[in-house]
């Protein structure tokens, strides 16, 4: 897309050489579980899939307590464009992996989608559809070590490249378990891992999460209870037959731990870590490592949560990262949620405040913070985002849960937001002025990376690094030319979605003789300079930045025999002098070496 503007010196007339923006859809919706009977349902969205251009599929959890307990696993279609609801599929007694720990495992597999549940008496269920408006073509139940009383708590899978189900979780004596399943559903092998922790007895724990990467090495991560309420964790590499290879991060404490394997097959592994370590009062950071594919430690960060409650400094908070997306950038998108907590540790509300926010963390591949936002699905109650799905455009869709009572997810939302977190359009006005060959062009700016100015002479001006305000802000840019001549000027902003190029035809009047009244030496200069105008009269100095930003004044100053500027506390660049009297003006500039 591509808008012109043609500018004279006082007065800026636009005109569209092709269409304007396309407005992008963005929304937030919360979805209510209700029916004529069950008027209250409690729901929660914790899993999802895209399935077409303008649909995505969101698993969820209908349940009600009371005299009677009822279940529903929910398949809920949405359309991608707005947040409406499509249609929704209803399967009773089937439920997720538990109210604490609301984790859905689901893959598409050869046209085939393939859904992990629990059905009563904590048997698991791998379901197996071609059609997901449908009822499921096979079921398989899944027990490694069956017992009528505690079947195995298997907490998800993932399907290998042989396309054999690798599913992970506990046994019912609480054994690290990983255990493989052939196409049809028929168990293959189990393998307990419970060797590879920490060997204390009568400990107990549990296999996290399972990827096979691109290299054919699996991907382990986790965690064992080792008694006092203590726990130690592992994120470990395994050979394909899950035999011992290395081990890329331990923790003594209790921590979750999640991984995304890049394109450039590096590893990020993120998540939380209890750095408190007691009962009741925990203390989430969230933690990013990333790794080279063979499990070498590339680097180590802390991401502690930002204090965006300024009111109350002392309130403490904490943060979990629980989904992450890569854009093509390379630049990780990780999802998660900010933590409060009252003076005396505890979660509930205070004051009317929600206890929970939706956090989103975007770092480059080095581990820096590009930007960091936060969000209320609702205004009234704590939102807890549990998962998100990324557009072929890198908006993101983010699903989770809503909270009135802290206890139970009352209702569901479902947010998009574009790929700097935001549910704003790129918005871009531009402004430019004209003085003595000076041009300043303002730009208001919202929800975009970086500007560039190409100037029309041969110079540019770029970086404005503009995105990650949280609010619309003005960027001035100026830039003085040698010549009275018309300039073509060529602004062009980078956005999500779009590059938006700008172009403006600018006349510069450069005051005559300018050059040759108006002295600057040395210039380069190392900071210290000296300006010289023949004339008795007393002038005022102005110094700016080549953003605009004034760094040096000075008034009623005499030129005639020189005046010494300091500028070694400034950065190297160019620097614009302008020079005001009663009857003319000058204006230079200056470059620091």
């Amino acid at each position: 897309m591509k808008i012109t503007l043609v500018l004279s010196i006082l007065f800026i007339t636009f005109w569209a050489k092709s269409q304007t923006p396309a407005t992008y859809p963005y929304f937030n919706r919360i979805h209510i579980a209700s029916d004529s009977t069950h008027p209250s349902f409690y729901h929660f969205y914790a899993g999802g899939q895209r399935i077409s251009e303008d649909t995505i599929l969101i698993l969820g959890q209908q349940f009600l307590f009371g005299n009677e307990q009822i279940y529903q696993r929910t398949f809920e279609f949405i359309n991608v464009n707005s947040g409406e609801l499509i249609d929704k599929k209803i399967e009773p007694n089937i439920i997720s992996m538990g109210i604490e720990n609301p984790g859905f495992s689901s893959e598409f597999v050869n046209s085939f989608f393939y859904d992990l549940g629990t059905l009563s008496g904590g048997i698991r269920t791998l379901r197996k559809y071609s059609n997901l408006y449908q009822a499921p073509i096979s079921e398989y139940l899944l027990g490694a070590y069956p017992s009528n009383s505690n079947p195995d708590w298997y907490k998800g899978f993932t399907v290998q490249k042989n396309n054999n189900f690798l599913c992970y979780g506990s046994t019912p004596q609480g054994k690290t378990l990983v255990s493989i399943y052939d196409t049809s559903g028929i168990f293959v092998s189990s393998t307990d891992l419970s060797h590879l922790l920490p060997q204390i007895p009568n400990n107990t724990g549990s296999v996290d999460y399972v990827k096979e990467l691109y290299n054919e090495t699996i991907l382990v991560s986790l965690f064992r209870l080792t008694g006092n309420n203590t726990w130690s964790g592992q994120v470990l590499l395994l050979n394909e037959d899950l035999s011992w290879k290395k081990r890329l991060f331990y923790t003594n404490q209790k921590h979750t731990a999640s991984i995304i394997q890049a394109a450039d097959s590096s590893l990020y592994c993120f998540g939380n870590i209890d750095t408190s370590n007691v009962s009741g009062n925990p203390n989430f950071i969230s933690y990013v490592s990333k790794f080279d594919q063979d499990g070498n430690l590339i680097w180590n960060k802390y991401y502690p949560a930002l204090q965006i409650l300024p009111q109350d400094p002392n309130r403490p908070l904490g943060s979990v990262l629980l989904k992450a997306t890569e854009f093509k950038s390379g630049n990780l998108l990780l999802i998660g949620n900010y933590i409060f907590k009252g003076t005396d540790g505890d979660y509930q509300q205070i004051d009317g405040e929600q206890s929970f926010q939706t956090r989103l963390l975007c770092i480059n591949p080095d581990g820096d913070k590009i930007w960091e936002r936060c969000f209320h699905a609702s205004s009234e109650n704590s939102s807890l985002a549990l998962g998100c799905i990324q557009m072929p455009n890198e908006d993101v869709v983010i699903y989770g849960g809503i909270m009135e009572d802290f206890v139970f997810y009352q209702k569901a939302f479902v947010s998009k937001v574009n790929c700097i977190g935001r549910m704003t359009d790129l918005m871009h006005n531009v402004h430019a002025n004209e003085q003595d060959g000076l041009v300043s062009i303002q730009i208001e700016a919202d929800s975009f990376y970086e500007t560039t100015i190409d100037w029309g002479d041969g110079s540019t001006s770029t970086n404005f690094q503009t995105a990650y305000s949280d609010s619309s802000e003005l960027f001035l840019a100026q830039h003085l030319y040698a010549q009275s001549q018309p300039y073509q000027i060529t602004v062009s902003t980078r956005g999500c979605k779009d590059t938006l190029v700008y172009e403006l035809v600018q006349e510069a009047h450069v005051p005559d003789n300018n050059d040759a009244e108006l002295s600057m030496f040395p210039n380069p200069t190392l900071g210290f300079f000296k300006i010289k105008i023949p004339t008795n009269e007393l002038l005022n100095l102005e110094v700016t930045d080549a953003f605009g930003k004034l760094v040096y004044q000075c008034k009623d100053v005499s030129l005639f025999t020189g005046f010494d500027v300091d500028l070694t506390m400034q950065p190297v660049g160019q620097y614009h002098i302008r020079i005001t009297g009663e009857a003319r003006n000058w204006v230079g500039k200056v470059v620091k070496m």
